[in-house]
């Protein structure tokens, strides 16, 4: 059985990929402050359930997240799929700029992968997979959206591309692939009920890309089609 790892599990794209990795026959570890709701889908089984395990962490703590090492090694000795899928968006319009919130968004959408990647990767088996779900708005080339209050946002979406392309290199003697995908536009309470993407079809086609990614794609950064991405 493949284990994944799932960071931002209790909620929207997080909360999505646990139903379907569950459904499709995984063991899922899910880190999360708050307990995902998995019994609200009919379509995990009991049997599906015994295969789920939470792990209570904070992403703004670094001994938090160092300490969940041990507890995912109690569950599993080999994991097959991390998604760094946490994140938060901070915005805040120019001339009204926080120290704070430039620092919670790089250390939760940055900073946090970086460091669970590291505490983990002793765990993660040959040929495995870390996906950091990033943003079309770490695009340098694409630039979108210069005048909407994205900075601290997409700044730390851009450090966490540039994490993707530092950890292909470290891992590659393992073979493991390491990757960006951005989900596009999802109707997530980050995302709002404007946005055009469910989250069960971003969910599917997120993973399907997954699915098909290899080593020679590692460190790339990806729409969630597959389709590659300009920095």
């Amino acid at each position: 059985m493949k284990t994944v790892v799932i960071t931002g599990a209790n909620r929207g794209l997080g909360l999505g990929f646990c139903k379907h990795y569950l459904s499709a026959g995984w063991q899922v570890i899910a880190l999360s402050r708050v307990k995902p709701d998995i019994e609200i889908s009919n379509i995990i089984t009991d049997k599906q359930k015994a295969h789920f395990h939470h792990i209570d962490i904070d992403l703004l703590s670094e001994e938090s997240i160092n300490n969940s090492y041990s507890k995912v090694a109690k569950i599993t000795s080999s994991v097959d799929l991390v998604l760094n899928n946490a994140g938060v968006a901070e915005h805040e319009k120019f001339g009204h700029w926080t120290q704070q919130a430039f620092i919670k968004s790089f250390t939760i959408n940055a900073i946090a992968p970086a460091l669970l990647t590291q505490t983990i990767s002793p765990l993660l088996s040959n040929n495995a997979k870390v996906i950091q779900l990033t943003s079309g708005l770490a695009s340098l080339h694409e630039h979108i959206g210069p005048l909407e209050d994205f900075e601290s946002y997409s700044m730390s979406k851009v450090a966490v591309n540039m994490l993707s392309l530092r950890l292909a290199v470290k891992l590659a003697e393992r073979q493991i692939t390491v990757c960006s995908i951005s989900p596009g536009w999802v109707k997530t309470s980050m995302g709002g009920d404007e946005a055009p993407t469910s989250v069960s079809q971003a969910v599917t086609d997120i993973t399907n890309t997954i699915e098909e990614l290899t080593i020679s794609q590692s460190g790339g950064f990806f729409d969630e089609l597959g389709n590659s991405l300009s920095w």
